[in-house]
């Protein structure tokens, strides 16, 4: 009939670890046939929608944050920002894009990264993305906007979901 009955499945984190989670920040997540990856401020949750069950869960967080620094919600979507205590962006955190066969995109801060769906091992990572970004993309390609200070285009690049290899593509900055 196309209608799921509702289900839940406990997360392999602490309640009261999650609690001052709830007041900062918006929970937001992407999913495919078999999985669902949900964002919760920092941490980043697989769950597998058949078993009903939590199979692994990530932190996006710094061991440390820098000195003079702070963990932020930049919109409503899940993206995370750290940012310096007077407000200057200093890197973007979080989901990138939908959930496809190459696996789950994520901005970390080592760089961006696919994750393994079942698992939530790295498949890939790209070390030389940009801090502030926004992305876009399909299950074949993952488009990287970098940006300067939230406010200005500096370049626009392409990148395989498969093996994050760059593809070349028309340059789009005016």
């Amino acid at each position: 009939d196309g209608v799921s009955a509702p289900w839940s499945t406990p997360l392999p984190v602490p309640a009261a670890f999650l609690r001052p989670y709830l007041q900062l920040f918006v929970c937001s997540y992407v999913a495919s046939d078999h999985y669902l990856v949900v964002s919760f401020g920092p941490l980043l949750f697989g769950v597998d929608r058949i078993e009903h069950r939590a199979r692994w869960v990530r932190s996006l967080m710094p061991a440390e944050l820098p000195p003079n620094t702070v963990l932020q919600q930049v919109n409503g979507e899940g993206y995370l920002a750290l940012m310096t205590t007077a407000g200057q962006p200093i890197q973007t955190l979080g989901l990138l894009s939908p959930a496809g066969p190459n696996g789950v995109l994520v901005q970390t801060q080592e760089g961006v990264a696919a994750l393994d769906l079942p698992t939530g091992d790295l498949r890939w990572l790209r070390t030389d993305s940009p801090p502030i970004l926004e992305a876009f993309g399909d299950e074949e390609h993952l488009y990287l906007v970098d940006f300067h200070q939230f406010t200005d285009v500096r370049a626009i690049r392409a990148v395989r979901t498969a093996d994050g290899a760059a593809v070349a593509i028309p340059d789009c900055v005016d």
